[in-house]
């Protein structure tokens, strides 16, 4: 089995008659973008299989990204090029399940594609232990910064919630293109002591600083790509026994139920504010949070 990146596409590459791998049966090529399972064309003229895995949709990201809350021409386009790409593949896999009725009604039949979601390895967020003894209480969040995760809403409600629990902290790991300006909102509402940004990790460090953490966060908007894109972070979360607030999403709420997650109307940071007061102060609350947060963590791992 294969996995070719994008450099096949220049030239003749690894997969050129020199070059062809002698007794290769399976191809597994993961998106972005689509048409990188084309690469498997020499390969599959000599009877191997292709699975396209399909770790975003596309089209929606692209909207979300560059086009939001409007239809292009462009997208559009993608839209065909991920029909192309999911005829031109024997089978597709595709990250959630409303992904996949999503495919099922433009891209490929049922009995093309599996829905698989990235559950948590616990080999790499095995539970690590609690090093931090000051009395500051941390909300956590790592990975990519765009305006569909929602930071802003998070920082809107910490100058809420300072006022009330001052040794409040909101700890942002990553990078994007929302950086800027949640950085200026953060200054503009005197909040530079209470959210501090970070630069992205090595994810063998993620578990550890999430373990010192006191609450996770998930506060994407309710809005195409957002409202569907399924966040490993909240398995990774309660792996480490960390309550989380989450944003009541269409994809968050189809996998995950108020028994395992403090949710919140997406968009709203004053009812952010409220959930995460709730976490914070009812103390047997956020035990049971802990707890059974972790026990579904263990039931969805990949070990499982």
């Amino acid at each position: 089995m294969l996995a070719p990146g994008p450099f096949l596409l220049a030239g003749p590459g690894p997969f050129g008659p020199r070059n062809l791998p002698g007794g290769c049966e399976l191809l597994h090529i993961h998106n972005i973008p689509d048409f990188l399972v084309f690469a498997g064309l020499r390969l599959k003229l000599r009877g191997a299989k292709i699975i396209l895995d399909i770790h975003d949709i596309v089209p929606e990201l692209y909207e979300s990204k560059f086009q939001p809350g409007r239809r292009s021409m462009l997208a559009a386009g993608l839209r065909r090029i991920e029909k192309w790409s999911c005829h031109f593949a024997d089978h597709v896999i595709i990250a959630n399940h409303i992904w996949k009725q999503t495919l099922l009604g433009r891209s490929a039949p049922s009995s093309k594609l599996t829905a698989l979601v990235n559950n948590v390895d616990l080999d790499l967020f095995a539970p690590r232990p609690r090093t931090r003894i000051d009395d500051r209480i941390i909300l956590i969040y790592p990975g990519t910064l765009n305006r569909h995760q929602g930071l802003d809403i998070a920082i809107k409600a910490v100058q809420v919630l300072v006022r009330e629990i001052p040794q409040i902290e909101l700890h942002i790991y990553g990078n994007g293109p929302a950086v800027p300006d949640l950085k200026e909102q953060a200054q503009q509402l005197g909040l530079a002591d209470h959210v501090r940004f970070f630069p992205g990790v090595f994810l063998d460090q993620v578990p550890g600083l999430m373990a010192n953490a006191d609450i996770g966060i998930v506060p994407k908007r309710a809005e195409g790509f957002g409202d569907q894109a399924y966040s490993t972070k909240i398995m990774e979360f309660m792996s480490q026994r960390l309550p989380v607030v989450l944003s009541r999403t269409r994809i968050d709420s189809l996998y995950f139920d108020p028994s395992v997650a403090a949710f919140f109307e997406s968009g709203n940071s004053e009812d952010f504010a409220r959930a995460t007061r709730h976490v914070i102060r009812d103390s047997d609350y956020r035990q049971k949070l802990s707890q059974r947060g972790f026990a579904y963590a263990e039931a969805n791992s990949w070990e499982r």
